[in-house]
């Protein structure tokens, strides 16, 4: 039997997965509960959780898909994060220095 090949995921995937986990209140609190969770939790357990959460919020994703777009996000916040460090040590101000 053949396996699957995973599905390419698109920005529109990625964008609609950032935006539920940044703008989606409800999921955002089952995210945090399910956190204070995973002692108890096995791997397995803490993924279909995680799953089941998104699809309450109405983003359909195989475990593959998740990881692949935590990972993604993980490395843009790292992107980020490193961008507004530069941006802080040369002087520049962040994002409170917008418009000042």
């Amino acid at each position: 039997m053949e396996e699957e090949k995973p599905r390419a995921l698109g920005f529109e995937d990625a964008a609609a997965f950032n935006q539920a986990i940044d703008t989606d209140a409800r999921l955002k609190e089952g995210l945090n509960r399910l956190a204070l969770s995973m002692a108890g939790l096995s791997r397995e357990e803490y993924v279909d959780e995680m799953l089941l959460l998104f699809k309450e919020a109405g983003i359909f994703l195989t475990q593959s898909e998740l990881e692949r777009l935590l990972v993604l996000r993980r490395q843009t916040d790292r992107m980020l994060a490193e961008r507004e460090q530069e941006g802080l040590s040369e002087g520049k101000g962040g994002p409170a220095g917008k418009g000042q």
